[in-house]
């Protein structure tokens, strides 16, 4: 599955990561993962121990929304605190901000009045409540 000098451990960690996370959760940090093995494997990286250069070369390749940026990056920090805790000393990259993406709706006067035409017009229904029997 992973190719580049550190596969086991990444092996490893996905396998650990499985057994605590949700199936989405584990998918969405195996893609994390499998872009920084690519990463590494492209850089032709033979190291176990991550440097500041490596992590941040590949952080400059991530493409996407900030948001996605931002969670894929707090996956690789997850996997340096687990080579850490194994003995491979490695570089803890930042995690970069998140822009919002939120586009707010700014409503015309004319759709504002319709809103409140409608709004004040709506036929009221009878709920039936239900007793309930002890």
């Amino acid at each position: 599955m992973f190719e580049s000098v550190i596969s086991n451990e990444l092996n490893s960690f996905l396998e650990m990561r499985k057994a605590v996370v949700s199936e989405s959760t584990a998918a969405n940090e195996k893609t994390a993962l499998n872009s920084l093995d690519r990463h590494l494997a492209k850089c032709d990286y033979n190291n176990k121990v991550l440097s500041e250069d490596i992590l941040e070369s590949w952080v400059r390749s991530l493409g996407g929304k900030s948001k996605t940026v931002h969670l894929k990056v707090i996956t690789i920090r997850t996997f340096v605190k687990y080579l850490n805790g194994i003995g491979n000393l490695s570089f803890m990259p930042d995690a970069p901000n998140m822009k919002s993406d939120y586009i707010p709706y700014i409503f015309s006067d004319e759709e504002l009045l319709m809103l409140i035409h409608y709004a004040d017009n709506l036929e009221t229904r009878e709920l039936k409540v239900f007793k309930r029997i002890s």
